[in-house]
């Protein structure tokens, strides 16, 4: 659409440019408008020139969609004025030059948002081929390629991503398309050349000359062929609006022979050809496969009895990835045999063997464009091109069985693509000659390239390729390349990398993981550490567990992968709050690396490592702390303190001191920790994250509440550039905002953050899971605070049977959940039930924690409260006089709770 003031400009010049005499404005303006109504709906005779249907939209300043019609309307007789009002030379097509303007300014139609109605080409047009009736899916294409032409004089109408380049995308389709929707626009003609066979081109050229089309000498049919084409190519030069359509154009030498360099012509160009030398001119426009509502109405156009939501269409598009050509063919089969063969059976058919295979994709029937509708025939007219005895052909059919083996459809980095040609390959990894065979197979529509340089190839293309190629090598190499990288990315918790190829490494492992290669248990076992370091724990199972089985199953079994796989295991166990089982997979692998390794091996730190983790969750602190410095002692032997593997056994021994509610302490070692991981990793990490988060929990603790948020703010920032905001990883720094927010007293904001964690947590791992525990119990905490008993006892209750079932009923989080079941009796003044779970969760603390913890501290502070509202003034003091105790000895004595208990022991004094 133009904007109001193009408007306005287009019309003042229509007018005031106008040869015609016309009504005056004063008259046309006394007109009612009712009748103009009646004009522009038909209901009467309109004005009998156009220019009169300018004035009236100019005098009743329409909107811009009915000026747009009405403009529409000028500008088709605009052409049909300016075919009559030429006069004929001797050799060449004079204009009026007035009417030269007035041909250009109809082509602002171009640039409109709006897609014109089909309509006549103007007299003298040659085009053969008549619109498609079940034409879908591009009408922004048509847009963007319209706005081209009216910025740019040659368009190449080619593929980006999925499609790129080869038949069946529908290019000539959208050609044909635009041709009947905006050739009316051009006063100087549509005409339509082909140019897939070069020696036929000057043919073509001359055609338009001829009678019936330019009609350029009555003797026209005389001359030689060389003389005719001069004249088309004079009459091109000539500044009249024309259309040039140069279908099948693959060679830039032949483009540049016969593209017009002056002159009004404006020159579509459809093609396999991706990439254009910059010196021509040529705007690409990127076609892609449909999108998946337009496919299911190509299939439709067939098969209207069939419903749009119908998801057997949905699977056939998918089927055939959405390329234009295939679904025609789908169509066109089921209609055919719509009494015999359901879309079911199709699908089922389809899925049978490889679709290429299926009699659907092999008509020899001409399509609506006149082009090949064998689909498999289609890819062959570019891969027959490439020629062995050539060595950049002969590296870019390598090159193509290669790409061939990654996930259908998925972008493939060129640096991925580089890396199956290591050094050791035959072709000695030589990067210009690698980039010259793909722009090839680019050049060839073979393959496409998406905005940042990755390569795709469509499915068809694959199972073409997958046909034709001989290659037996091609998958062991992506195999081998697949998992050289992700073992690369693994080993040093590079996730954002490795999430970029995870695609190609699930496709590339589940197809090893179907036929047993050599290169299975390797695949399996890195997708799952993978998988396992994303928080993808439930997919990562089945995979290392398929990769322990595999290993265990050799004839000689392999005890440091089985270990690894135990190992892995035990950490995805973990995450899923299933502690015992991880507990026996990490004992087991200790075994493995013990028998098989020297003692000082760092595979037995980790271990060690993995051990202390588990057994601080299961509250075992002292075996805990054992395994712990075991792995500190193996680490800083072999690292050093400055490692991020020994940064790691810090930070769990920090975090351990803060469970056991040694505060100071394990501040010391989180903050050593997060500085190590500082220095020695570039970039945001996981375990960086981590830090940042575990500082700004001791500084909580600590009570200094401003320099905690900064910590997890930093936390939450590095974790959403890794993750995004609806990981587990970022709902804990949304837990931890809403803990800061709860001991400030903002109850609200507070209960915002922990529904929010929570929600992400529970979409992750249900409610029997230790984080989505710690979350649940804090909704309940501050729905209390609010006043919400009903909600707040819900929460609460749930979250106790849960941690009951996953941890126990001697557990810390357990007696957490009983400490706010007591509070949210209190604040109801249910005194006996308050004591009940208030006296339960001081008895755990106790024995779990020790008399000398803040949490224990915590419930002798609620115990004292509770004693106070029942009369026990005596024992409520003996309560608060022990709670202050600890806590000025673990949080000093200007913590918030060390305050909060000394004012309960002034209230005592008498």
């Amino acid at each position: 659409m133009y904007p109001p003031e193009d408007l306005q400009t287009v019309l003042a010049e229509f007018i005031a440019r106008s040869p015609y005499s016309m009504n005056n404005l004063a008259h046309l303006s006394k007109v009612p408008k009712e009748t103009i109504k009646n004009w522009l709906e038909g209901k009467s005779k309109q004005p009998n020139r156009w220019q009169d249907i300018v004035r009236v939209a100019t005098v009743l300043a329409l909107n811009l969609e009915d000026v747009d019609r009405l403009l529409r309307a000028a500008r088709r007789e605009t052409v049909s004025d300016l075919l009559h009002h030429h006069t004929a030379g001797k050799d060449e097509y004079l204009l009026v030059p007035w009417l030269i303007p007035f041909a250009k300014r109809s082509l602002i139609a171009l640039a409109s948002t709006i897609l014109p109605d089909a309509g006549p080409l103007p007299p003298g047009s040659r085009m053969p081929l008549s619109r498609n009736s079940i034409f879908v899916g591009r009408e922004a294409d048509l847009l963007v390629l319209a706005a081209a032409l009216s910025q740019r004089t040659a368009v190449a109408i080619g593929q980006i991503a999925a499609a790129t380049g080869f038949g069946g995308i529908g290019k000539t389709q959208l050609a044909v398309e635009f041709v009947h929707r905006y050739g009316q626009f051009f006063a100087g003609g549509v005409f339509w050349l082909s140019f897939a066979d070069v020696a036929t081109v000057p043919t073509e050229v001359a055609a338009c000359g001829g009678a019936g089309y330019l009609d350029l000498r009555p003797d026209f049919v005389s001359l030689s062929l060389n003389e005719q084409t001069e004249l088309v190519r004079a009459a091109w030069q000539s500044p009249l609006p024309r259309l040039l359509i140069f279908d099948n154009c693959e060679d830039e030498a032949l483009l540049r022979a016969w593209c017009p360099t002056s002159g009004g012509c404006h020159v579509i160009i459809t093609s396999r050809r991706a990439e254009w030398d910059a010196t021509l001119g040529v705007t690409p426009l990127p076609l892609d496969v449909f999108a998946r509502p337009a496919s299911i109405a190509l299939l439709r156009k067939h098969r209207p009895d069939l419903p749009a939501s119908d998801p057997t269409l949905d699977a056939i598009a998918a089927e055939l990835g959405d390329l234009p050509l295939a679904l025609h063919l789908a169509g066109s089969y089921l209609q055919r045999y719509r009494y015999v063969v359901t879309p079911t059976a199709y699908l089922a058919e389809l899925r049978r063997a490889p679709p290429l295979d299926h009699q659907s994709l092999h008509s020899l029937d001409p399509s609506p464009t006149n082009h090949i509708q064998y689909i498999a025939r289609t890819f062959a007219l570019s891969y027959e091109r490439l020629d062995p005895r050539l060595a950049t052909d002969a590296l870019a059919l390598t090159a193509l069985a290669r790409i061939a083996c990654f996930a259908p459809g998925e972008p493939i980095s060129r640096h991925l693509i580089h890396a199956t040609f290591a050094s050791g390959d035959e072709y000695g990894g030589d990067s210009i000659t690698i980039e010259d065979a793909l722009r090839c197979l680019v050049e060839l529509g073979l393959v496409t390239i998406t905005d940042d340089g990755s390569v795709r190839m469509h499915r068809l293309v694959i199972v073409f390729v997958h046909s034709r190629s001989n290659d037996a090598l091609a998958g062991r190499v992506v195999e081998q390349t697949l998992l050289s990288e992700a073992k690369r990315y693994n080993e040093v918790e590079n996730v954002t990398s490795l999430l970029h190829i995870q695609a190609h490494l699930r496709f590339v492992t589940d197809m090893s993981l179907t036929y047993i290669t050599s290169a299975a248990a390797d695949l399996a076992i890195e997708l799952g550490h993978h998988l396992w370091a994303i928080g993808n724990y439930q997919q990562a199972q089945p995979y290392l567990e398929r990769a322990l089985s595999l290993y265990e199953r050799r004839p000689e079994p392999q005890s440091l992968s089985i270990a690894a796989c135990y190992n892995l295991l035990g950490l995805v166990y973990q995450m899923q709050s299933q502690f015992r089982d991880a507990e026996s997979f990490f004992t087991q692998a200790l075994l493995h690396w013990e028998a098989h390794l020297p003692s000082d091996h760092l595979n037995i730190a980790t271990e060690h490592n993995n051990l202390g983790y588990v057994l601080m969750t299961m509250c075992q602190f002292a075996p805990a702390r054992d395994h712990y410095h075991q792995s500190l002692g193996l680490t800083r032997k072999a690292w050093g303190l400055y490692h991020a593997g020994t940064a790691r056994i810090v930070n769990n021994l920090g975090y351990l001191l803060l469970l056991q509610g040694y505060y100071r302490q394990a501040g010391r070692y989180l903050k050593l920790a997060l500085a190590i991981r500082e220095q020695v990793l570039d970039g945001p990490y996981i375990s960086t994250a981590q830090s940042y988060n575990n500082v700004g929990e001791i500084l909580y603790l600590l009570g200094d509440l401003e320099a905690a948020w900064s910590f997890h703010v930093k936390s939450v920032t590095m974790r959403c550039a890794l993750f995004g905001d609806d990981h587990h990883e970022t709902a804990e720094s949304y837990y931890n905002f809403g803990r800061i927010l709860q001991a400030q007293g903002r109850h609200v904001e507070a209960h915002t953050y922990f529904v929010q964690a929570l929600s992400i947590n529970r979409k992750s791992f249900g409610l029997e899971n230790f984080g989505t525990l710690l979350m649940q119990d804090s909704v309940g905490s501050v729905l209390c605070d609010l006043g919400q008993y009903v909600d707040a006892q819900t929460a609460l209750d749930q979250a106790l049977a849960a941690s009951q079932s996953i941890l126990g009923r001697s557990h810390w989080q357990t007696a957490r959940i009983l400490d706010n079941l007591g509070i949210l009796y209190f604040a109801q003044e249910c005194t006996v039930q308050a004591a009940t779970y208030i006296n339960q969760a001081l008895t755990l603390r106790e024995e779990l924690l020790g008399a000398d913890h803040p949490d224990t501290a915590q419930s002798l502070y609620h115990s004292g409260q509770l004693l106070c509202k029942q009369g026990h003034p005596v024992e409520a003091q003996s309560r608060f006089v022990r709670a202050l105790a600890v806590f000025t000895r673990r949080l000093g004595t200007t913590h918030p709770r060390t305050d909060a208990v000394r004012l309960q022991l002034d209230m005592l004094r008498p």
